[in-house]
């Protein structure tokens, strides 16, 4: 295996030290070319049309859009949407992690909830279709 250092000097002309382990690499970072594997999945945020048929549905008053009711169904539509992507690209660990972060928020809201108004709380895991205790 070959190793090639390259030494980039920008602006403010301290020395950035980059390490490459073949020629192809080197051509490809001095390029400024990105093979398939670099790439990054684009993940969608939730239309416009989603997100404000959600609001609609589930707000508690015209200007509402931040009640709890419409936080959980907003981050319903999203972690679905992340799971239909992460069945497509199983190692997008990045996408797993947020979803993972999507998923615990929307558990804590749905506490917040149950305690707070038990009712609300049933209709809300009705209508999207969520387990609840």
């Amino acid at each position: 295996m070959e190793t090639c250092i390259i030494y980039v000097v920008p602006h403010n002309q301290q020395d950035l030290t980059f390490t490459c382990h073949t020629g192809h690499a080197l051509e490809s970072l001095v390029s400024g070319e990105t093979s398939g594997a670099e790439r990054k999945a684009h993940v969608m945020p939730l239309q416009k049309e989603v997100k404000t048929k959600l609001i609609t549905d589930f707000h508690r008053h015209d200007t509402d859009t931040g009640s709890p009711e419409v936080q959980i169904a907003i981050l319903t539509g999203r972690i679905q949407q992340l799971t239909d992507h992460l069945r497509e690209n199983k190692k997008d660990e990045s996408c797993r992690r947020g979803l993972l972060k999507l998923v615990g928020h929307r558990r804590r809201l749905l506490t917040y909830l149950r305690q707070v108004n038990y009712q609300h709380y049933l209709a809300v895991t009705e209508s999207l279709k969520l387990r609840h205790k």
